[in-house]
């Protein structure tokens, strides 16, 4: 539009001749200009509007476009300070890669043909190939292959091709096929999947930055005869795995180059302490890549890496198993964990071929010591000896490895696969918050926390496609992205890609299908019942403990540990050094477990340390289980309301008593809001002489002693404890020098968290003798009212009374067979749990009312509600 002003006359008799006009206001990207424009013939003006300017943007990129997702970037006005943010489309070829990636070659050239060169992206996890030339791919591969045959030359010794007949040969053998060693054939191209899974990020990377800078295997010399390197022989397993998977003969070469370097300068003579740990690991990659590169080896090559092998890890004292591995044993000791199970067991596979005197030896020991022993812990308990805190990382790895070898190699599964599945879900089941846990076996106070059971939840989830067990892999850091663990436990990355090629994907719980309350029955007898898997969970461990695996089991049948908040009442000791005194006289003993001393003197060791396929049931029985049974409010299991178990423990004391039995009851249903767990726990012992019997307690702070009252606080957590029966004297034992005391003496070691103990003991003015102690579990801060346990004893029974419970055990160690009757006093109804009766429908008779209520054959125990007063109970007819 244009605006006419002028200064001539209102009438004009001309048509205006405008000027070019001038800018009188410039315009801006805020606002318009305007031009003024001037008649040359009367001087009249006028303006026009000048657009707006367009804005002077510069441009931010907030996020590149990649294969996968679109971009954005920002754009800012540099006058008006305008923004929008607009989006750059998907990018096709906008690919990522990491940095150095150098790619590895996937289909290796031939002379008419072009190979391929990959690079995985890191964004849609595909392999992005370029084409590779055959020239300069066989010059690469002529030069390695070069090199290897210039160690024909090197001479390692002679071969043993027999190792003798001392066992008969399996009945199945390696099938003949190549790779057998982990995987064969079917799983191959499951295992090439892995590297373009992103769950396995970190070990992807680590595999494919040791192709891009491949080690020659060459170890430094040591002034100290230990040049040891597991990161090496991790780097030779991984380029035979290459291998395996793509054929690319550069890294074959590579890997049986690098093995040869390897034994030709491995000197491990300086190592002081389980050195067949190192030699071992040694002879395992070995068997990689003897089986991993067989069709590139010749002969030669094959009689060379057996020959080093054999001389340079395998002969002498190398192996604490010796050569032939025939020392030691199967249940219990070194011989449980890699040197048969996974070393001479993986070699004897890959050598299989050529000599097959070696798989007949070493299966045949396997077989004949080995699997039986094995079966029975797994079928009958769904768990291993040697506890739970340390050597379960190393002694059942073992085990899965064996397993998974055979499996690979000869197709068949040499365990009972759904016991063995329950092992590591058993092992699940003593982790506490916080990274706490439940003590079992040898402990080191050190670690401080649950045990990375990396290794062995890698395995079990493979093998068993347990995604329980992968949730608990990917859920810590060491199992599932931190392969720089020490090597005897830690899982490396080539294991890892193996072992995530089942493509199992995590569960969405971790402990998903693990029940609250874990029994394991068998040679074991245990519970772990926890009331939720929150950090406000109150728990409990009883252990009967039918049987000892020796060695780093502990004498502690019939032990118990509770936790709300804290560890309550724990298992204490340090394993500082096998043989210690610390290990030998405290950690290992009864006095270090809430057992029962009788006369001062805790439980034998049955069967030894060393235990064998021969004697693993011969003399190792240290109780018998006489009752279990635990219930849940709700069809789905989400509501424990109680556990109990109970136990013969003569055995384990046959030195001191003739009876002693422990009967233990967890009540969550306890109708008080303030009280998540009320325990009970009945001793009944007959001593060979009238001494006292003295029940232990442990306990993390100095407890306060009041009557027949015992309390402990610690960490917003309370335990309190009132003995009902049999308690004539409470003391207690601890404090700084004090803790790890036993008849005076101090057995110093580590801080394991525990102040000391309180001893709750008999009079010792009879043989037989009774103690009834009551505890239950609040926050430290709470005093719940109406919490004071009453006895409850007759000739028939013993029992007790809190809040709105009523736990009644049957004194005889024969269950009761015949009517009885016991009297409550209050008013209102209770719980009762009714133990040490036969099997059968019980009539219970009280405050007016009869009812009929089942014991089962396993259990002998009866839980109903009922009226205070007098209770009667009438026998099974049949």
């Amino acid at each position: 539009t244009a605006v006419v002003t002028t200064d001539a006359p209102a009438t004009t008799d001309h048509e205006h001749v405008w000027d070019e006009g001038t800018e009188t206001v410039a315009p801006t990207c805020k606002a318009e200009g305007e031009t003024t424009y001037t008649c040359t013939i009367c001087g009249a003006t006028k303006t026009e509007a000048i657009e707006k300017l367009p804005h002077q943007y510069t441009e931010r990129v907030l996020s590149a476009a990649d294969c996968m997702h679109e971009g954005s970037k920002l754009l800012t006005c540099s006058v008006c300070k305008n923004r929008q943010t607009v989006v750059i489309p998907i990018n096709p070829d906008g690919h990522k890669y990491r940095v150095g990636d150098v790619g590895r070659i996937v289909t290796p050239p031939t002379a008419t043909t072009d190979g391929a060169l990959e690079k995985i992206c890191t964004v849609c996890w595909q392999g992005i190939h370029t084409p590779v030339a055959y020239a300069e791919y066989n010059e690469q591969v002529t030069a390695l292959k070069a090199q290897v045959d210039a160690f024909k030359t090197a001479d390692f010794g002679s071969v043993t091709a027999n190792l003798g007949s001392t066992y008969s040969a399996p009945s199945v053998s390696p099938q003949a096929q190549h790779p057998r060693v982990m995987f064969n054939g079917t799983n191959l191209d499951a295992i090439k999947a892995t590297l373009y899974d992103s769950r396995n990020s970190v070990a992807s990377k680590l595999f494919l930055d040791t192709l891009a800078k491949p080690t020659d295997g060459i170890l430094p010399s040591s002034s100290g005869h230990n040049n040891f390197d597991s990161s090496v022989l991790d780097k030779i397993q991984a380029l035979a795995l290459d291998y395996a998977m793509t054929k690319n003969k550069i890294t074959g070469y590579q890997a049986i180059l690098a093995l040869k370097n390897h034994l030709t300068t491995m000197d491990f003579a300086g190592i002081e302490s389980n050195a067949e740990r190192q030699y071992g690991l040694t002879m395992f990659v070995s068997a990689c890549v003897y089986d991993w590169c067989y069709d590139l080896l010749t002969s030669a090559d094959r009689t060379q890496i057996v020959a080093g092998v054999e001389h340079k890890c395998c002969d002498g004292d190398k192996m604490e198993m010796g050569f032939p591995p025939s020392k030691q044993y199967s249940v219990a000791g070194h011989g449980c964990e890699f040197q048969l199970l996974r070393d001479y067991l993986s070699f004897a596979i890959a050598i299989y071929n050529e000599y097959p005197g070696w798989w007949n030896y070493i299966g045949g020991r396997f077989y004949a010591e080995f699997v039986e022993p094995r079966n029975y812990y797994y079928s009958t308990g769904g768990m291993v000896t040697q506890g739970a805190s340390l050597y379960i990382r190393i002694r059942f790895s073992g085990d899965l490895y064996s397993a998974l070898l055979i499996q690979a190699a000869t197709g068949t599964m040499p365990y009972d696969a759904e016991g063995m599945k329950q092992v590591m879900r058993t092992v699940y089941s003593y982790e506490l918050p916080g990274r706490n846990a439940f003590a079992s076996g040898d402990n080191n106070v050190n670690d401080g926390e649950f045990i990375e059971y990396s290794r062995n939840t890698l395995l079990s989830s493979y093998l068993f496609d347990d995604a329980t067990m992968r949730a608990n892999l990917e859920y810590y850091k060491k199992s599932y992205s931190d392969f720089t663990s020490y090597y005897t436990v830690g899982s490396n990355y080539v294991e890892y890609l193996i072992c995530s090629s089942n493509g199992v994907v995590k569960a969405t719980d971790r402990h998903e299908d693990m029940p609250l309350i874990r029994y394991n029955g068998g040679w074991l007898g245990q519970i772990i019942a926890r009331n939720s898997w929150n950090n406000d969970q109150a728990a409990v461990l009883m252990k009967i403990g039918v049987r000892t695996g020796g060695n780093h089991d502990h004498r502690d049948a019939g032990q118990f540990q509770i936790w709300y908040k804290t560890m309550l009442a724990g298992d204490t000791g340090d394993y500082d050094s096998y043989g210690s005194p610390q290990w030998s006289k405290y950690h290992q003993e009864t006095v270090a477990h809430n057992c029962i001393l009788i006369g001062g003197t805790g439980q034998v060791r049955r069967g030894g340390n060393e235990l064998s396929h021969r004697n693993y049931l011969s003399n190792t029985q240290n109780a018998v289980l006489t009752g279990v049974a635990y219930g849940y409010a709700d069809a789905a299991e989400t509501q424990p309301t109680y556990a109990y178990i109970a136990g013969d423990l003569s055995l384990a004391y046959n030195n001191v008593a003739s009876a002693v039995e422990r009967r233990m009851l967890a009540v969550y249903d306890t109708k008080n809001a303030d009280v998540p767990l009320y325990f009970f726990v009945y001793d009944n012992i007959t001593s060979n002489s009238s001494v006292k019997k003295t029940f232990l307690l442990h306990v993390p702070a100095d407890p306060t002693i009041s009557g027949n009252t015992v309390t402990v606080a610690a960490d917003g957590g309370k335990l309190v404890l009132q003995n009902v029966v049999g308690g004539d004297a409470i003391t207690k034992i601890g404090g700084e020098g004090h803790n790890y005391e036993v008849n005076g003496t101090q057995y110093d070691a580590g801080d394991d968290g525990f102040w000391g103990r309180a001893e709750i003991s008999t009079a010792g003015s009879a043989k037989t003798e009774q103690l009834l102690n009551v505890m239950y579990v609040c926050d430290g801060s709470k005093s719940p009212e109406g919490q004071t346990a009453t006895a409850i004893t007759n000739t028939v029974v013993n029992g007790a009374v809190i809040g709105k419970v009523a736990a009644i055990f049957v004194t005889a160690s024969e269950r009761r067979a015949t009517a009885f009757n016991f009297t409550t006093e209050g008013d209102g109804e209770l719980t009762y749990y009714v133990s040490g009766v036969k099997a059968g429908d019980w009539t219970v008779v009280a405050g007016g009312k009869a009812q009929t209520v089942t014991a089962t054959e396993d259990g002998g125990l009866l839980v109903f509600t009922a009226a205070t007063g007098k209770v009667q109970l009438m026998a099974p007819k049949n």
